[in-house]
């Protein structure tokens, strides 16, 4: 078993290689933002093996990957907490990506009726998984506000929608999607500069609340360790792939294509 020093040490081996990787990387794509992919690469180093521990979902997995599972505790804790979730409540969750299947493993856990709004084929697979109770490919339907809210109680809408694309379209969407009374949160962060349309006279009479999440606090983080211990969160469903250090632009490539694993665990020393 490795201790905390060595896995905190070989994570900020991992930031330093990977960092430097990442740079030269963005700089040699013009059309890239470093922003777009550095969050990733923290992902992926926090979720790394080390020193060649078994990938099993043993205790030192756990630990690595609660590092960053405090988005996760984002997701509950603060995410779900300042956004007012409830036993019960009909939450709506765009994105299927792994802060968007998050949300939906946490929203489950809390005890609410859990709609998924995702893109692609597999996507959907994964948010079955993760345990949300109804999917909408967005692929597959005329209009998907209308096919949300045919969804909710009543068609009313729904209680909580939690954007995690980061679209302006995905932005406008929840807003359409949620019921009188209900909170919106914009998890997912829109480029710098982006605008979006919405219709006032709903926001006002509707009385409809927009909130946003952003960071974590070393509360949060604490929580994340907690959701883990329950098993509420399960490291190994996000870790879906690894590849060594020396693979990390292939990585970075295979990510701006939007395909395959939900996270890639980079190893050190391989």
């Amino acid at each position: 078993m490795i201790g905390r020093g060595d896995l905190f040490e070989a994570i900020e081996y991992l930031r330093r290689e990977g960092e430097s990787i990442l740079a030269r990387f963005v700089r040699s794509k013009p059309d890239v933002a470093y922003a777009d992919l550095r969050f990733e690469v923290v992902f992926n180093r926090a979720g790394a093996a080390v020193g060649g521990e078994p990938r099993d979902g043993s205790e030192s997995e756990s630990a690595a990957y609660s590092i960053s599972v405090h988005v996760a505790d984002r997701t509950g804790p603060v995410g779900f907490g300042q956004t007012g979730v409830e036993i019960g409540d009909t939450v709506t969750i765009l994105g299927g990506g792994p802060i968007g299947l998050m949300f939906v493993q946490v929203a489950r856990a809390i005890g609410c009726n859990v709609i998924s709004v995702v893109k692609r084929d597999g996507q959907v697979e994964a948010a079955k998984h993760m345990g949300a109770h109804e999917i909408i490919q967005t692929t597959k339907v005329p209009n998907v506000v209308d096919a949300v809210r045919a969804l909710s109680p009543q068609k009313r809408g729904c209680d909580v929608v939690i954007e995690a694309v980061g679209k302006p379209d995905a932005w406008e969407w929840a807003v359409d999607m949620v019921r009188k009374g209900g909170t919106v949160n914009f998890f997912g962060g829109c480029a710098s500069g982006t605008r979006v349309q919405l219709e006032t006279n709903r926001l006002h009479y509707s009385e409809i609340t927009l909130k946003a999440t952003f960071h974590h606090t070393p509360e949060t983080v604490r929580r994340a360790f907690g959701l883990i211990a329950a098993k509420k969160i399960r490291p190994t469903d996000y870790i879906t792939g690894e590849a060594p250090l020396s693979r990390l632009q292939q990585v970075l490539r295979h990510m701006l294509n939007r395909g395959g694993d939900i996270k890639t665990a980079i190893i050190p020393g391989h």
